[in-house]
């Protein structure tokens, strides 16, 4: 039998419903909860030694900018610079 190449592939969500109360209700939730605070953690501390290493994605239309990739980094910039442990300009000039 062969299988779908990785840009084959498809997602079949048909009956598929998310239900929310199963989602913020669940064991795991917690635990996962916990995993992106430590990831964010290392990230926020990375970025207060060194500055922002990956650029971050945007457009800038005349309607307002717009971030399609980096949010985490952004988020931890901004926290950087709030708290002022950010002793690296890449984190400045995006604030």
């Amino acid at each position: 039998m062969a299988t779908a190449q990785p840009d084959q592939a498809q997602l079949q969500l048909d009956g598929v419903v998310l239900d929310d109360s199963r989602l913020t209700n669940t064991p795991v939730l917690p635990y996962l909860r916990m995993m992106v605070s430590l990831i964010e953690a290392r990230l926020l501390t990375s970025i207060a030694r060194r500055g922002i290493e990956t650029p971050l994605e945007g457009v800038d239309p005349p309607q307002g900018r717009f971030l399609l990739n980096g949010f985490k980094r952004y988020r931890c910039a901004q926290v950087c610079v709030t708290i002022g442990t950010c002793t690296v300009g890449s984190c400045f000039g995006m604030v």
